[in-house]
């Protein structure tokens, strides 16, 4: 209720837009959050219109648009490079756009093709992608045993 009153006042719009996106989203009122989402996409914040774009691109997925996701998760993409967690995203929704899965909603004027890419283009990308992330997680596998070193 808080933020509906805010909203009445005109102060912070895109950001209690975004918050009451996230809200709705909670609630599970999916239009009401595409809505308010919508409203924050033009605000000047790089940040906030991340936020407004992957969590449309989540939104997105839970309802098996994996193509509309995978072009909101690209678009977080452009706007925070280095998020591990849209990195993820952007390469769930796209093994689900190749795998088939929501091809009867595909239309052939939104193939990866027709935008001058191929899909196997995409997955040398995502590959690429994926290998020069690789190196900044590791495991320690060898683990000294250290007897100097006691647990109080």
């Amino acid at each position: 209720m808080h933020y509906l009153a805010a909203l009445e006042r005109g102060q912070f719009e895109p950001w209690i837009s975004f918050n009451l996106g996230n809200v709705y989203h909670a609630l599970g009122e999916n239009e009401s959050a595409l809505g308010m989402w919508q409203s924050a996409r033009e605000a000047e914040s790089d940040s906030l219109r991340f936020g407004v774009h992957f969590n449309t691109g989540v939104l997105l997925f839970e309802a098996g648009r994996y193509r509309d996701a995978y072009q909101e998760f690209v678009s977080a993409l452009r706007l925070n490079p280095s998020n591990v967690s849209t990195k993820v995203n952007v390469e769930l929704a796209f093994a689900r756009v190749q795998a088939g899965e929501n091809v009867a909603s595909l239309r052939r004027d939104e193939a990866p093709e027709a935008r001058g890419g191929s899909p196997d283009e995409a997955q040398r990308i995502l590959q690429f992608i994926r290998q020069r992330e690789e190196p900044r997680w590791f495991a320690v596998e060898d683990i000294s045993d250290q007897e100097t070193v006691r647990d109080w």
